[in-house]
């Protein structure tokens, strides 16, 4: 499946609903998401009116749900756009302290994993392992913060484009679940809290 055969499910779904011709339907936005769904965004004309819809599609192009741009805005998502700044702010806390923790490990190990003897050779010492693993965890935890902000950021893109139903997408219960033991409890809540008015606003 590609972005042509999401268009033209796009196309599909105007005439059927709105009849407005394939010819005058305008595509201007494909996304595929990171959960496997799509989201495309389009335009055309209703009652000498211009019509701007976002619209959900599942990993088999079928199309899940829809909202009106025109009605859909950040106002309309209760308390969500402020749950998800504050969920970015604690992410970007937990991103430092992570960064922070790395160099203080790598510090401290320069520091105790190198033994000089008295022939004046350098032997690295037993702990020298432990000090490896600990890296090692550290860098797997700060790839998944990076990953977890930046997909709170696409959310945040989302709400500030009146796109509830895009934004509740990207905004899975997994991703809140990861958020809750990576980024910290505060930033997981939030976005788990957050779906609701999403989900809400998006209906």
């Amino acid at each position: 499946m590609n972005s042509q055969y999401i268009i033209k499910k796009l196309k599909e779904w105007a005439l059927l609903n709105y009849g407005a011709p394939e010819e005058s339907v305008n595509v201007f936005s494909v996304n595929r998401l990171s959960n496997g769904y799509w989201n495309a965004r389009c335009s055309f004309i209703y009652n000498n009116e211009e019509k701007r819809f976002s619209v959900s599609l599942d990993s088999n192009g079928e199309i899940v749900s829809y909202s009106d741009l025109s009605k859909t805005g950040s106002g309309d998502m209760g308390s969500a756009p402020t749950m998800i700044l504050i969920a970015e702010v604690f992410s970007i806390i937990a991103l430092i302290g992570l960064v922070l923790s790395l160099v203080a490990v790598l510090i401290a190990g320069t520091a105790s994993i190198t033994n000089v003897t008295p022939a004046g050779t350098t032997t690295v010492s037993a702990f020298s392992s432990v000090i490896g693993i600990i890296v090692v965890a550290v860098v797997i935890m700060l790839v998944i913060s990076v990953y977890i902000l930046s997909r709170i950021l696409k959310i945040r893109k989302y709400i500030l484009a009146g796109d509830a139903v895009s934004a509740l997408s990207e905004d899975s219960v997994g991703l809140g679940v990861l958020a809750l033991i990576f980024n910290g409890i505060i930033a997981g809540i939030l976005l788990l809290l957050a779906r609701d008015d999403l989900r809400r606003a998006s209906q």
